[in-house]
């Protein structure tokens, strides 16, 4: 079968969002930007539009493929493919916006892409496919519905405070640095633009003296009824316990809310601390990156 093939134009937005988020709509921790975010991200200097591909059949979108020329690394120029959105997961449509995505990244001068999935974002088949390795785990994604489990249990620990944003500055600039490599003027500036943030529901510290020793925040998903926590920092070591404590007072802040589900992801230098999470009931799939060379 034949397929028209386009690249972005702004007219096709309404079409791609709506096409993307009825593929998505049973990928568990998967989310997508709405119409407006869509069009702020392609209107920014550095976008390419010859790496949005498109196929229609009959005038009808049947596939979707987002790809980017990323940075190089080792003298090797990297780009990226999304996972390809495909209507009934035709292998056919895929061969022909894969074809076109690689070609356009080979003219930007890309020699290895990456493609990120998880088993909860449906088949991993096209990766076979199309010749990726076995991937490489990157990130551990986890959501709570609060309807399916029982926190009766969780009584508001007292030593775990609302951050104070001019008080709590410079020990939070102190603690931040032992994680972030930005100045301690960058990660200042960072703190003090969360007044600026109208979807936090809470920003969680435990301060003794001085000292912010532990500090998790959540956020509110404007684009539907979830969550998202932060990683659980803790900032001295021996004091890993308190780790429970803020997780309980996060949860309890969240069931004040009209949040259906919190999401919650783990980066691959923090691995270790997932059994903790695991033993609140908590269940990861793993993001993996995979890569092809072109």
């Amino acid at each position: 079968m034949s397929y028209e093939h386009k690249t972005y134009s702004e007219e096709l937005i309404e079409i791609q969002h709506k096409f993307v988020t009825e593929i998505t709509e049973n990928w568990e921790g998967f989310g997508y930007p709405n119409p407006e975010q869509l069009k702020e991200g392609y209107e920014r200097e550095n976008f390419t539009p010859e790496t949005r591909h498109y196929a229609f059949s009959e005038g009808k979108l049947v596939g979707f493929i987002s790809s980017a020329k990323e940075r190089e690394i080792d003298g090797i120029q990297y780009g990226s493919i999304q996972r390809p959105f495909i209507l009934n997961e035709d292998p056919e449509v895929e061969a022909f916006l894969m074809k076109k995505a690689i070609a356009a990244l080979k003219e930007l001068g890309v020699e290895v892409i990456r493609t990120f999935h998880t088993e909860a974002w449906g088949s991993k088949e096209f990766l076979k496919r199309n010749g990726y390795d076995d991937g490489e785990a990157q990130l551990k994604m986890s959501s709570i519905a609060f309807k399916e489990m029982d926190f009766s249990d969780f009584s508001n620990p007292n030593n775990v405070k609302e951050v104070d944003l001019e008080a709590d500055n410079e020990p939070l600039t102190k603690a931040f640095a032992t994680e972030m490599p930005n100045t301690p003027e960058e990660i200042s500036e960072l703190i003090s633009n969360w007044k600026d943030v109208p979807n936090i529901i809470s920003n969680a510290i435990i301060r003794e003296g001085d000292e912010i020793i532990a500090h998790s925040m959540v956020l509110s998903n404007p684009n539907n009824m979830n969550g998202f926590m932060s990683h659980i920092s803790i900032y001295e070591k021996g004091k890993e316990e308190l780790r429970h404590d803020v997780f309980k007072y996060l949860i309890n802040k969240v069931k004040e809310t009209d949040r259906e589900v919190l999401n919650f992801n783990v980066n691959q230098d923090g691995f270790d601390v997932v059994p903790f999470y695991e033993s609140k009931g908590m269940e990861f799939a793993v993001l993996k990156r995979y890569e092809k060379k072109i």
